[in-house]
């Protein structure tokens, strides 16, 4: 492997772990906020099923998608959507808007 392809390697993992970081981050600081809302560990837990399912679900049908289409497009819209899904969370909440539903359906699609 050339030198320059290791550096480009390594700029892609540093990246794509500060993404998966924050997401990770946020996932869990949205499960805390819910569950200091509601005082509810049901409404958590469907939280969480909500936040990991799709993985499971997309996980089925990830191999076929990445052979299609190009790495670098399918990175960048995932974490596009993880951003815009952040985005909208911390308008929600500074408008004072942000509901438990809003939750469910944000962290289904980012």
């Amino acid at each position: 492997m050339k030198k320059s392809g290791l550096r480009d390697f390594y700029r892609l993992w540093s990246t794509q772990s500060l993404s998966q970081l924050g997401s990770a981050m946020t996932a869990f600081a949205l499960t805390l906020w819910l569950y200091e809302k509601t005082g509810s560990a049901l409404s958590t837990a469907a939280l969480t099923i909500c936040t990991y399912a799709p993985y499971v679900v997309v996980s089925i049908f990830a191999g076929a998608v990445s052979d299609v289409f190009r790495k670098k497009k399918i990175l960048l819209s995932c974490d596009a959507l993880a951003a815009a899904g952040t985005v909208l969370v911390f308008i929600l909440y500074r408008t004072g808007c942000l509901e438990v539903w809003h939750l469910y359906i944000i962290v289904k699609f980012s």
